[in-house]
């Protein structure tokens, strides 16, 4: 594919992209929390020798298990960020699955909520600004989560100092590596004590099967085709041309003359076209997709192939069969901005010229070439199927 650097363009998008770790998989009906989860990771750590020893590592597991998974699903939803930086554009995104963060006891939540407002997703470029979240700070925000949320979890310990137990315990201290699974390192220092029995458990482990390297690479590659060769610029003038004509049901067209006997033209409005604009958005984004990744391709009559080819834009040599790439934009997303020229007010009018010819009528020259000015957010959901997907609401995760 013969790509140009189009960044001159007219036509703008705010390229958003969220890193979302969707994965279509069935899951067995789960009778109890218990059956549904994963087994913890156990390679750190003392073995259990004495009563209690066991029930507190489970305790303190757990508490790790929920906290590595909150986090995970908070980034998710945030587009690689747990605590979105000051000064970062933001939009406002509804989950497909009525998933939202909330603030609960002064904790970070995901809970299902068909109410939710939507969370709020950081631009990663916009035409002014670039805020990729590099691994390294994914990795620095779910360690500071963790630490919070365990610390939060054990609360001090009481249900084994209801026991009569003498429980101490030092500083946390949280390593994270997202390489082909997200593998979280706790150093907690603990010492219990009753009667004659005493034990200490200082490090605990928890791993969860998504290849955050992959899919955080991939989004990376996005934002740097985009940035680029902007090929979602080029996509939408070539939407504009593809719905627009001498007509008011259609756009009004970049560069089109019309003769005309009765002098009758053409006319339409800013606000009305800025509504057809969303509906075309709306229904032909996700046409969009990534070569060398799965998606399926969309049959058509030979008439129409090369207008969904034309969506296909190939960057990768290498494949990609567990990714998929969605591209999406929702009708109640607001433009940045908008304009059109040339106007008069809201009204475009198409520039007239009169002639009046000998034994003929008046003969009228109607000129429509018009520019726009769109800026508009575009939602990338990155889809791993060999990653595991995240339950928030039961706090496990299934794999696949």
């Amino acid at each position: 594919m013969n790509l140009k650097n189009k960044k001159g363009q007219t036509v703008t998008i705010f390229l958003v992209i969220g890193l979302i770790i969707i994965i279509s998989a069935l899951l067995i009906i789960i009778l109890n929390r218990e059956e549904a989860k994963e087994p913890l990771e156990t390679g750190a750590g003392k073995a259990p020798e004495f009563a209690g020893q066991t029930e507190l590592k489970n305790y303190v597991d757990e508490c790790l298990q929920d906290s590595v998974l909150q986090g995970l699903e908070i980034m998710r939803l945030q587009g690689g960020y747990i605590e979105i930086p000051d000064g970062i554009e933001t939009l406002t995104v509804k989950d497909k699955e009525n998933k939202q963060i909330t603030i609960i006891d002064g904790s970070r939540k995901v809970v299902i909520d068909e109410n939710g407002i939507g969370n709020e997703v950081p631009y990663w470029l916009t035409k002014d600004s670039l805020s990729v979240p590099s691994i390294d700070l994914m990795e620095f925000h779910l360690e500071q989560y963790v630490a919070f949320e365990l610390e939060n979890c054990v609360d001090d310990f009481k249900p084994f100092k209801e026991q009569k137990f003498e429980v101490e315990y030092g500083d946390i201290n949280t390593e994270v590596a997202m390489e082909t699974a997200v593998v979280t390192k706790v150093n907690f220092p603990v010492t219990a004590k009753k009667e004659d029995i005493e034990f200490d458990i200082d490090e605990f482990i928890y791993s969860v099967p998504i290849n955050m390297e992959l899919i955080a690479n991939m989004a990376l590659d996005i934002v740097g085709f985009e940035n680029t060769f902007a090929f979602l610029e080029e996509n939408t003038k070539n939407l504009i041309s593809l719905y627009s004509g001498i007509d008011e049901q259609r756009l009004p067209p970049f560069s089109q003359s019309f003769l005309s006997l009765s002098c009758d033209s053409v006319k339409w409005t800013k606000p009305r076209v800025k509504e057809m604009l969303k509906g075309i958005f709306k229904k032909n984004i996700p046409f969009l997709k990534i070569g060398n990744t799965n998606f399926k391709k969309i049959e058509s009559s030979s008439a129409t192939k090369g207008i969904y080819d034309s969506f296909i834009y190939t960057f990768f040599e290498e494949t990609y069969p567990s990714l998929s790439i969605d591209f999406s934009y929702r009708q109640e997303w607001e433009f940045i901005d908008y304009d059109i020229k040339p106007s008069a007010g809201d009204s475009l009018v198409p520039d007239s010229y009169k002639f009046k010819l000998p034994l003929v009528a008046t003969l009228c020259i109607f000129d429509y070439a018009y520019k726009y000015t769109v800026d508009y957010p575009v939602l990338v959901e990155i889809k791993d199927s060999k990653s595991a997907k995240v339950d928030p609401k039961s706090e496990v995760y299934f794999k696949d």
